[in-house]
């Protein structure tokens, strides 16, 4: 229960720089859209790599926990 609550504090602080990327990421879209060529694509496409990197970091708080729901009882 212990590493339970821990990781849901982790997590939280993980949803919040998601929501800020999300805005990023919005922004950067739309600038993408207004100019949808060489730097504007690129600077979106590096967002978007970012924000992927984020959800990675997210998803290995909870990886130990999905390897131990599946450990038989």
């Amino acid at each position: 229960m212990v590493r339970m609550r821990d990781a849901a504090k982790v997590a939280g602080g993980h949803k919040a720089e998601m929501a800020a990327l999300a805005q990023d990421l919005d922004d950067e879209l739309s600038r993408a859209r207004q100019n949808p060529t060489g730097p504007g694509l690129q600077a979106l496409m590096d967002r978007l790599e970012a924000t992927a990197a984020k959800w990675r970091e997210l998803a290995a708080v909870y990886e130990p926990f999905i390897a131990w729901d599946t450990e038989p009882s």
